[in-house]
């Protein structure tokens, strides 16, 4: 997973979006009264730009096994609905 979010934070700086230094080695989903905000603006950025996402830290929120799962199949399918 890590070398997956470094070839994005790649990708990202190489545009100038985000700095490597920036990138943190995990995170935590945080809950606050922007997140909602926050989780529409990440997540339709992403959709715009082609970065499929999925699991808890993909989706900002805490999932069960097979909610993570279910989540993996369905950033899969985007991908290959793409190819």
């Amino acid at each position: 997973m890590k070398e997956i979010v470094y070839k994005i934070a790649d990708k990202l700086n190489r545009k100038d979006l985000v700095s490597l230094g920036a990138v943190p080695a995990s995170a935590n989903v945080i809950f606050n009264l922007d997140r909602v905000d926050a989780l529409a603006t990440v997540h339709g950025y992403r959709d715009d730009i082609g970065i499929s996402y999925s699991g808890s830290d993909g989706e900002w929120g805490y999932l069960w096994k097979d909610e993570s799962f279910m989540s993996g199949e369905n950033a899969t399918q985007k991908i290959l609905d793409h190819l």
